[in-house]
């Protein structure tokens, strides 16, 4: 088992953690969109396929919705 399957079971405490997208990945692979969405007020933008994703939540589109509501990260328009 990994770390990170070890933290997402609550087996190993989060603050132990140094890499967090391998945990989140696990989340974001074992609920589901509208879950993740409607727990955590979130609307997360996926790339699809002419995009060159596959239309699936990755660990960096649930971390980017997070940073963008939070504020942590701004979005500039040139």
């Amino acid at each position: 088992m990994t770390k990170a399957a070890l933290v997402c079971d609550g087996v190993l405490p989060i603050d132990q953690m140094r890499e967090y997208t391998g945990p989140v990945a696990l989340v974001v692979k074992r609920i589901p969109k509208g879950v993740l969405e409607a727990t955590y007020g979130l609307t997360i933008a996926t790339r699809s396929v002419e995009e060159g994703g596959d239309g699936k939540i990755t660990a960096e589109d649930i971390l980017i919705a997070y940073a963008s509501m939070s504020r942590l990260l701004r979005f500039e328009h040139i």
